[in-house]
């Protein structure tokens, strides 16, 4: 895939699954959408929850990489809407949901993990091992640095 098409790909992927589940976070965080969690058996505090992460999460993945530290703050971000997203799943299935509703989620799943593999660059580690290619293990009192080939 070219350059041009991968970024494009990257970009819808992480748009249809960023900007539903900012919404979504700021539906929670209002109380407009705490009634299906109340179905699905989740205490309405859990709304609070949701809905300050997936803002944060949202924000975190749309934002530039700046810092050092943002490629874990990223990777974290991933990480945390993948388990919201098969948590949802598996919430829906086990209930008794139609496909209608655990769909959706698994959808988002699969948008997220091509939105995750696809990240320009630019939009990854820019310090540390992964950015550099070497780690520094420490062994005993002296320290090891490896060469990381993948």
């Amino acid at each position: 895939m070219n350059t041009k098409r991968k970024s494009a790909v990257y970009w819808i992927a992480t748009a249809l699954v960023v900007l539903p589940n900012l919404g979504a976070g700021v539906g929670y965080l209002t109380g407009a959408m705490s009634d299906d969690l109340g179905r699905l058996g989740y205490p309405m505090y859990f709304a609070a929850i949701l809905g300050t992460w997936k803002v944060l999460g949202s924000l975190v993945i749309l934002s530039p990489q700046f810092a050092p530290w943002m490629d874990r703050a990223k990777d974290a971000a991933y990480g945390g809407y993948f388990v919201v997203f098969s948590g949802a799943v598996v919430s829906h299935a086990a209930i008794g949901d139609n496909v209608q509703k655990v769909a959706p989620p698994a959808l988002m799943a699969v948008l997220l993990i091509v939105s995750y593999a696809l990240r320009p660059t630019s939009r990854t580690a820019t310090d540390g091992p992964a950015a550099h290619g070497t780690m520094t293990v420490p062994k005993g009192r002296s320290v090891v640095t490896c060469q990381l080939h993948s």
